[in-house]
């Protein structure tokens, strides 16, 4: 049943889309078909920190007007959307170069947030143990 979707229409033929992307994949995301050199942290603050990039990474890449819908595909594209990526979280006020470049210390909630001191609730999460929820 599902195949049945998963069909050609007209010139446009979605097995031979998804190889042609697969292909760029491993150019795209070099990092990601590289043999680790070491396995990833099994603690729950990597697990948070992954699934917070992620929802981030969605949030930004889901902005049309910063990633326009493109018909066709573009196998220079992925350079194009790290550009506009580093554009968008610039623009956010997470330019994460600048502030490492500029870091000795661990970073103030006024230097994060831009405010000078937390709400009552981002008070009770910043003294709430990464690992409360394991």
């Amino acid at each position: 049943m599902a195949r049945n979707l998963w069909r050609r229409v007209d010139r446009y033929d979605p097995d031979h889309a998804t190889a042609r992307i697969g292909a760029l994949l491993p150019r795209w995301f070099e990092a990601a078909f590289t043999p680790a050199r070491r396995p990833f942290p099994a603690l729950p603050l990597f697990e948070y920190l992954l699934a917070g990039l992620t929802a981030l990474a969605d949030w930004v890449g889901s902005d049309g007007n910063r990633f326009p819908f493109i018909s066709q595909l573009d196998e220079t594209y992925m350079a194009k959307a790290n550009e506009r990526a580093g554009a968008a979280l610039a623009a956010f006020g997470l330019d994460t170069g600048r502030q490492r470049a500029m870091r000795v210390a661990p970073a103030t909630f006024p230097e994060v947030s831009g405010r000078t001191i937390p709400n009552p609730q981002q008070r009770l999460v910043s003294e709430t143990s990464l690992e409360a929820a394991s």
